[in-house]
């Protein structure tokens, strides 16, 4: 809207009045709507909103004071700006005129100046108020996205900074608990090629033992590595999460076959029941680490002669169960709770003082969260534990 463009309402009974301001107005380009009482003037606002209202004061029915209170306590029309068109100009009347609501007064006779000048003042003030409105809403719009992106960035930060602690938690772990197969490597590997030098003063069986011991120790080391790699992948979204259809026994069973000396040294039976048929959908490469660290973890705190079994079945239509279950030591509630958590210590030694962590249990929530699926346990002091992972049977 320019100066001389808007839209104004003329509300007078007098003809020569009304010819008059319209030819004015017209002729600057305002569009004009006109009316000749106050009644009138109502219905029209009832549909219509216009820029400016000129109202005579002195109409037969509704006056001018009436028709501007109703104007003024209508929350649609309060804010359209009223001219008082009028021959009344002593005090007591211009007051009234802007108790009831008013802006401004043009009084008759008109001056064709001073009508235009009146007016032209009112749409100046509009245009102001408009383009102030809309700068405002974009001000409010501006500052809406900027408390989002705050908003966004706070939580980024709470984000990463969890993230770095549990980093930082994880490396701690990883680190402490590499310090004792890493010397045992060292310390055994010196020994062994000192009794191989001297290999005729030595009994053989001796250093087969040294030699399984390195093979435990070196194994120990590979298990913390392969735990801290895959979560790093994780952390940092490097991993790909290729889900497929895939025969499940066989998956456990070459996920779990590098295991069986260490079955063998335990005495350990295992059993795995599940159907040949029995499929699931996942990543292969993060089901094998679920499977590989729920595995060991079962053969650490079994003790010798004991049992561990894995079996799988439905759910449910939507979801496939795989348990490993083992007549293990069991944990306490305490201990159940702490499970999962970096920022809780719940490594302790296995039934012949295997070391462990707790980072495999870590990793593998982290992997069935990726599946969209969960993690639980069921334990108890000396009645083993089951670790049971749901799978959705479609991943979407």
């Amino acid at each position: 809207m320019t100066e001389n463009t808007g839209s104004v309402l003329i509300a007078d009974d007098n003809p020569r009045n009304l010819q008059l301001i319209s030819t004015l107005l017209k002729d600057r380009g305002y569009k004009l709507y006109i009316t000749t009482s106050g009644e009138n003037a109502i219905r029209f606002l009832a549909d219509n909103q216009p820029d400016l209202i000129l109202l005579d004061i002195m109409m037969p029915g509704m006056s001018g004071f009436e028709v501007c209170r109703i104007i003024k306590t209508d929350e649609r029309l309060s804010e359209i700006p009223v001219i008082f068109l009028t021959a009344k100009n002593d005090q007591e009347d211009i007051i009234a005129g802007f108790e009831a609501g008013a802006v401004d007064y043009i009084i008759k006779p008109f001056y064709a100046h001073e009508v235009l000048a009146r007016v032209s003042a009112q749409m100046q003030i509009i245009q102001a108020k408009k383009i102030l409105a809309e700068k405002n809403a974009a001000l409010e719009q501006i500052n809406k996205c900027l408390l989002e992106a705050k908003s966004k960035i706070e939580n980024h930060a709470e984000e990463l900074a969890a993230l770095n602690a549990e980093k930082n938690k994880f490396f701690s772990i990883i680190a402490h608990d590499l310090r004792g197969p890493l010397a045992g490597l060292t310390g055994l590997s010196e020994l062994l090629f000192l009794k191989l030098e001297n290999a005729g003063e030595t009994d053989a069986e001796e250093i087969i033992e040294f030699a399984k011991m390195l093979h435990d120790s070196s194994s120990q080391v590979f298990e913390l590595l392969e735990n801290l790699l895959e979560w790093a992948q994780i952390q940092m979204n490097t991993i790909n999460f290729q889900p497929e259809k895939t025969p499940l026994r066989q998956l456990i069973i070459n996920a779990i076959g590098i295991y069986q000396n260490d079955l063998k040294k335990k005495d350990l039976t295992l059993s795995i029941k599940v159907n040949e048929n029995e499929t699931v959908f996942g990543d292969q490469t993060m089901l094998k680490a679920i499977f590989r660290n729920l595995t060991t973890n079962a053969i650490k705190f079994t003790p010798k002669g004991g049992t561990v079994e894995i079996k799988a079945g439905r759910a449910n239509d939507q979801k496939i169960k795989i348990q490993f279950k083992d007549s293990g030591i069991g944990m306490d509630k305490s201990l159940i709770d702490k499970l999962f958590r970096l920022d809780q210590k719940v490594s302790r030694a296995g039934t012949e003082g295997e070391v462990s962590s707790g980072i495999g249990l870590i990793l593998c929530k982290n992997l069935v969260d990726k599946h969209n699926g969960s993690i639980d346990v069921k334990s108890a002091p000396g009645k083993g534990t089951t670790f049971t992972v749901n799978l959705p049977l479609i991943v979407d």
